[in-house]
């Protein structure tokens, strides 16, 4: 099409011509080490080097040792006890279902 053809010439700005440096300068190394993103969050952890983040002030990383909060997994109680639950039947009128 030629519309389509006009505006891969003059829709965008060639690279080259940009004098602007990026706006953010983002550490994939720090990411990767303090940053875990899913569909229902986003968690900023420090980690474990003291040269990098300052000690702990408590025991979290005892109880969560891979510091990262695990996934949302839907529940049940039953007689034994809290397992995890076959089937998200508990949907709400605003809120989806976890096994989507």
């Amino acid at each position: 099409r030629a519309s389509d053809e006009y505006y891969q010439e003059n829709g965008r700005v060639p690279r080259e011509k940009i004098s602007e440096q990026p706006k953010y300068d983002i550490d994939e190394y720090w990411y990767a080490i303090h940053v875990l993103q899913t569909q229902y969050i986003l968690q900023i952890i420090r980690c474990n080097s003291v040269e990098c983040c300052r000690p702990w002030r408590s025991n979290y990383v005892s109880v969560f040792p891979h510091r990262f909060l695990s996934a949302l997994v839907p529940f049940e109680r039953t007689a034994y006890g809290i397992r995890m639950a076959e089937k998200d039947y508990q949907r709400g009128q605003f809120y989806g279902s976890l096994f989507q």
